[in-house]
């Protein structure tokens, strides 16, 4: 399968980028807040701008420095299959 990589679009991919962190965040917590199920915990987290507005702040500020990576990874189809954020 060819992967595609294109710069992330927060106009278009805000959205999954942010159910993909959320995911992330999941999978990295402690493992008593992973008891929660995931739709609950996605609530919760979703739910808290402060949340959501810090994580879109430090991505819109750090892809204007030129060793920031942050793309949107898509399959030869044009789904997106995963992104990339490393500041």
């Amino acid at each position: 399968m060819k992967l595609i990589h294109r710069n992330i679009d927060l106009s278009k991919d805000k959205d999954y980028v942010l159910e993909r962190h959320c995911r992330i965040n999941y999978e990295c917590d402690s493992p008593w807040k992973r008891e929660m199920p995931y739709n609950d915990y996605q609530s919760e987290w979703l739910g808290l701008p402060s949340q959501i507005y810090g994580f879109l702040d430090a991505l819109t500020g750090s892809v204007t420095d030129d060793r920031t990576i942050a793309e949107i990874i898509t399959d030869g189809f044009g789904n997106i299959v995963g992104y990339l954020w490393v500041p």
